[in-house]
């Protein structure tokens, strides 16, 4: 199996890109960076600009938000979960924090990266939008 093979197959088990055709996935899976991480690593903080998408490889991570000093978990997420995808479509600032719990791998596509290939596949975006309802 190639790289870009592992990266569609990857792509394709999450709903957030389900929906996409295979060639705007072949498109993601370009330009797409791999990045290590280590355990104890927040990758996304709360109240900040991100400007990219993660897609985890391996590894679990941990969503939550941090509310009066308090902080409360939201989520554990493991391989091929999608994560970051509200700030690069809306432009907003994160609403949740997320920390590798484990040493991991993930796939990182930069806000710029993203937006290039959704403007070309209406079907992408369709399928964006609908995986990001769940948090509405």
């Amino acid at each position: 199996m190639t790289v870009t093979e592992d990266r569609i197959g990857l792509l394709q088990s999450n709903e957030t890109f389900g929906g996409a055709p295979v060639e705007t996935l072949e498109q993601l899976a370009d330009v797409c960076t791999e990045q290590d991480c280590k355990a104890g690593e927040v990758l996304i903080q709360q109240g900040k600009r991100g400007g990219h998408l993660y897609i985890a490889r391996s590894g679990q991570y941990r969503v939550y938000v941090t509310e009066e000093g308090i902080q409360r978990e939201l989520a554990v997420l493991g391989r091929g979960s999608v994560f970051g995808e509200i700030g690069v479509v809306s432009g907003v600032v994160a609403t949740a924090s997320v920390e590798a719990i484990t040493d991991g791998q993930l796939l990182v596509m930069n806000e710029n990266d993203f937006h290039h290939v959704m403007y070309h596949s209406p079907m992408l975006a369709e399928s964006v939008l609908r995986a990001m309802q769940r948090y509405l």
